[in-house]
């Protein structure tokens, strides 16, 4: 398949663009996800837009694997076969939901970082729950105690997501006092009245 001539900030997509040595290790920018839903919508693999970004083909595979969305519309081809559906999905890549899911994850990734230079509140947590059993909420309690400073401040709902995602070398769920059981919604009972009752009611 031969590539088309695809025009794209002032760029014509041809073998001649193919000359810059592949940039790896480098997360993609908003611009080259929109270049990328550009050129997947044009009919071009993976294989193509990554040689014309200069990028390794598993980086823009993996790229339209997390910001695929489907489609449902009216399908083109009419026809009398019963079992040719009037509707067919299509499957194109968002340059929005990629950014967004990118801008997610580096918020939550700098959080995790920020968690995880505090080496001495991660020993610190580790003692208290794994050594001296104390729940994740007691220990969130202990560390705010006068004298105890810590650079980082965090929740004990984020303990609980720091264990179940094993960021603690000796800390696991088996260590919990008490397993995180999760809240049950609560139903409101309601008083049903029997019809004789309503019809014998005197008003």
């Amino acid at each position: 398949m031969k590539l088309r001539k695809t025009k794209i900030m002032g760029k014509q997509m041809n073998r001649n663009n193919n000359t810059i040595k592949i940039r790896k290790w480098k997360h993609l920018n908003e611009k080259e996800r929109y270049v990328i839903e550009v050129l997947f919508k044009t009919g071009h693999k993976a294989k193509q837009i990554a040689k014309f970004l200069n990028r390794d083909r598993r980086t823009i595979d993996r790229e339209i694997k997390r910001a695929t969305v489907i489609k449902v519309i009216e399908n083109p081809y009419i026809s009398r076969n019963p079992q040719v559906s009037d509707y067919i999905e299509k499957i194109s890549y968002s340059a929005k939901k990629g950014q967004q899911r990118a801008d997610k994850m580096k918020l939550l990734k700098g959080r995790d970082l920020k968690i995880g230079k505090d080496k001495k509140l991660l020993r610190y947590l580790e003692n208290c729950i794994a050594d001296n059993k104390f729940s994740p909420d007691a220990a969130i309690g202990q560390i705010k105690q006068p004298g105890l400073h810590f650079p980082v401040m965090i929740c004990t709902k984020t303990v609980y997501n720091m264990i179940d995602r094993g960021d603690f070398s000796g800390l696991t769920n088996k260590d919990l006092p008490v397993k995180r059981n999760k809240l049950k919604r609560k139903h409101k009972k309601t008083n049903k009245v029997a019809k004789n009752n309503i019809k014998g009611r005197q008003y």
